[in-house]
């Protein structure tokens, strides 16, 4: 199987226009991806039940270099098997939002530069855009291919009744992408499984 990207590789390659590397920033925060540890302690991930619409609001305190990140893992349930397009809109905050913004609780553990041991924090740690940077990212463009599935009667019966639950995709191409891939990495993928739907 080809190379498939995810959220770290993503997240390097749009940085890397900044001169940073992966080490320099923190993993991906990753808001609709669904996972979990199960009873036994083996961690699985679960279908993401995002739907079109839903959004999340953040209100930065301080300048920030964001990357927004949709999972490139096309054949994982973290995306529900496909790749999708994510809308973000930037707004500058106004004197009725900055009012809303309450102090941040102090909490009796957290620190301040007067405590540490090297009290002067660098003054260096302007970013910089490369103006030479060229976006590499993998399998970019994406390329979506047609692909024809014969069934038998039993089979396509079997799609259709899964269909109907609404679980699995809302056609056919969606629902038998869905039970591909779940087989598939039930029977070869290492690392965390799929949970059942409920």
């Amino acid at each position: 199987m080809a190379v498939h990207t995810n959220c770290h590789d993503i997240q390097a390659e749009a940085q890397r226009e900044f001169g940073l590397t992966p080490d320099d920033v923190h993993d991906s925060f990753n808001f609709f991806m669904h996972t979990g540890v199960d009873a036994a302690g083996r961690p699985f991930i679960a279908k993401n039940t995002a739907k079109p619409g839903d959004y999340v609001e953040l209100l930065a305190l301080m300048d920030v270099l964001a990357i927004p990140n949709v999972c490139g893992a096309d054949v994982m349930m973290t995306s529900d098997f496909e790749l999708k397009p994510l809308k973000l809109t930037i707004f500058e905050g106004g004197g009725q939002d900055w009012s809303q913004v309450s102090e941040p609780p102090r909490l009796r553990n957290q620190r301040s530069p007067s405590e540490f041991r090297v009290k002067n924090i660098k003054a260096d740690r302007e970013l910089y855009r490369d103006p030479s940077y060229r976006p590499e990212f993998t399998n970019v463009p994406l390329q979506i291919s047609e692909l024809e599935v014969n069934l038998t009667g039993a089979e396509f019966e079997w799609v259709q009744q899964l269909k109907s639950t609404g679980k699995y995709g809302e056609n056919d191409a969606e629902v038998l992408r869905y039970v591909f891939f779940t087989w598939w990495i039930g029977k070869f993928m290492h690392g965390p499984k799929h949970a059942a739907p409920t």
